[in-house]
């Protein structure tokens, strides 16, 4: 009964509604109307009934949080892990960390959450992957000239 009355009370709290018609005494974990009578359990099944479901709305991840292209749970002030990666890899290092994320979210499409974002997921890093390819070829370009007599 006390187990009861503490719920309804707790339910009662997070539907945000405040009745002036009624208090509840902790000690006693018993609702009491403003005459000092204990109200029902059943007069308390029908307010919680009743009572509306507020919808508190959920606070943002962050302002600008894209789960494919900038994850907000994966930066830390201004540096995003990506980048932190590519700089304690190196090119050669951070080029095979691209191509087993390329692999994972191609494999596991499907398999665990929503296909489509880890589709997109497995381009984006594909697309990366593909930059830093572009920066292996300017290099090795630049390396030739300058073998060049």
């Amino acid at each position: 009964m006390v187990q009861t009355r503490k719920n309804a009370a707790r339910r009662v709290a997070e539907r945000g509604v405040r009745t002036p018609k009624m208090y509840f005494n902790h000690e006693t974990a018993r609702f009491y109307d403003l005459t000092g009578a204990d109200v029902t359990d059943e007069a308390l099944a029908a307010i919680v009934r009743r009572t509306p479901t507020r919808k508190v709305p959920e606070p943002a991840l962050h302002p600008t949080h894209d789960p494919v292209n900038h994850p907000a749970h994966y930066t830390q002030g201004s540096v995003e892990c990506i980048d932190a990666i590519e700089s304690a890899l190196a090119l050669t290092g951070f080029i095979a960390f691209l191509r087993g994320q390329v692999l994972k979210y191609a494999w596991r499409v499907g398999a665990k959450g929503d296909p489509l974002e880890d589709a997109k997921k497995g381009a984006w890093y594909q697309a990366r992957l593909v930059h830093a390819l572009a920066k292996v070829d300017a290099l090795s370009d630049v390396a030739e000239r300058e073998d060049r007599p």
